[in-house]
């Protein structure tokens, strides 16, 4: 084989490898945009669960607070509680 043939076979080889590389590189960047998005969404996600759930350094109120020693007639204590609750969900 001439030099110039072994040449041109080889210039012909990193052609494709050059074109693979360069798909590998458009397949990355995608990739990455899609990572991007992902992480954009979850930041949105937390961000929303925040304003929802509220600052994790606030400090909560309770009205009553029942020991692991009380019976199940706690219930009857929280019927008002329960009650104003369903009110203000149900939009009433």
């Amino acid at each position: 084989m001439s030099k110039l043939k072994t040449m041109k076979m080889e210039h012909m080889r990193l052609l494709e490898v050059a074109e693979a590389y360069k798909k590998y590189v458009a397949d990355i960047s995608d990739l990455g945009l899609i990572i991007k998005s992902k992480m954009n969404e979850q930041t949105s996600i937390t961000s929303r669960s925040q304003i929802l759930i509220g600052s994790p350094k606030k400090t909560l109120k309770f009205d009553v607070v029942f020991g692991p020693q009380v019976e199940q007639d706690i219930f009857e204590d929280t019927v008002p509680f329960a009650t104003l609750l369903q009110h203000k969900l149900t939009g009433g």
